[in-house]
């Protein structure tokens, strides 16, 4: 058994139930067979946080943060081509 059996395993006996096994199944598929792809840049998490601000103090929308986010990062990364 591999490690992320291990841990689907031990989710399944703390849930008290809440998970099937079926779910555990499905999970287990979707997570093995996803790519990961990390790209760790810290001007990217600072505008995120920047712009999030507004959202969480409910002066603006998701939406609207959203493509405040986008358009920001997306300028970023053409900057950096």
């Amino acid at each position: 058994m591999d490690i992320l059996e291990k841990q689907v395993s031990a989710l399944e006996n703390e849930s008290d139930g809440l998970i099937t096994e079926a779910d555990a199944a499905k999970f287990l598929d979707v997570l093995l067979g996803s790519e990961v792809f990390i790209y760790d840049d810290d001007t990217i998490s600072e505008i995120v946080l920047e712009e999030a601000s507004p959202y969480f103090t409910g002066e603006k929308s998701a939406a609207s943060v959203a493509e405040l986010i986008n358009s920001r990062v997306g300028l970023y990364l053409a900057e950096q081509e």
